[in-house]
């Protein structure tokens, strides 16, 4: 059986690309760098613009098709339509064989089995899954959740080294910058008035590939946040004292 190129991005990661554009007029070409400037993380950019192209949304040369400009000037009502032709065109071979509103997870997996790379499987079948859901499709079983909540979570053994893996493979060391909190262990984190994250050994396991570069880009983003407000608050701190020092000094 020949096989074949499945996408597996996160399902909310091609949907925002598509809501983007759907209140925006089309470009007439998107890259990797256009991605990222509308909120696509760098690691998740590659995936994103290969469902894209796979969905005939983009050429190879990442030239936009009149498929993406029809999502664009779809009406409410026409939306699902042209989402359901789109989806009908890039999973026919799927749609052959199943019918996806009386599928279960066998049947779903099977008629993945062709497409490449196996390995992630379960993820194409999410997007599919998702996109289905979006062209307004009745579906037999719900996407998984393309979160921590939706993998499967890992003993803490399993998950000190998979979390040490992480720091080497992203070049954690003595040449890159430090992590604002360590890997192996994460404690409860006050980020600011009225926000707590709380991240686990565990968490960090059932993270998949993408969703742990999302997360881990998103902390960094929060603490980089509450790290100016707490210099910024430092700042006012200390003209304060130095303003009480002065009048100190003139009243005596």
């Amino acid at each position: 059986m020949k096989e074949s190129f499945a996408p597996y991005a996160p399902p909310s990661a091609v949907l925002s690309v598509i809501h983007f554009y759907r209140s925006r007029d089309v470009p007439a070409s998107v890259t990797l760098t256009n991605l990222q400037q509308i909120g696509v993380t760098e690691a998740l950019a590659p995936r994103v613009l290969a469902t894209l192209k796979f969905l005939g949304l983009l050429r190879e040369d990442g030239t936009t098709t009149d498929q993406f400009r029809a999502i664009r000037y779809a009406t409410e009502q026409d939306y699902h339509q042209v989402l359901t032709g789109i989806l009908e065109g890039a999973y026919k071979s799927v749609l052959d064989h199943i019918d996806i509103a009386t599928a279960g997870e066998r049947e779903l997996n099977n008629a993945f089995i062709p497409y490449s790379p196996g390995g992630q499987r379960s993820r194409m079948i999410t997007l599919f899954q998702a996109l289905a859901k979006e062209a307004g499709w009745p579906l037999a079983v719900e996407p998984k959740a393309s979160s921590p909540r939706g993998a499967t979570a890992r003993g803490p053994a399993g998950s000190k080294a998979r979390n040490q893996g992480h720091s080497k493979a992203r070049g954690i060391g003595a040449n890159a910058p430090a992590p604002f909190v360590a890997l192996d262990s994460l404690p409860e984190q006050n980020l600011g008035a009225g926000l707590r994250l709380s991240v686990t050994d565990t968490d960090l396991a059932a993270l998949s590939e993408q969703d742990f570069d999302t997360v881990w880009s998103a902390l960094g983003l929060l603490q980089k946040a509450r790290r100016q407000s707490l210099r910024a608050a430092q700042v006012v701190a200390e003209a304060e004292a130095a303003r009480a020092n002065e009048e100190a000094k003139e009243e005596q």
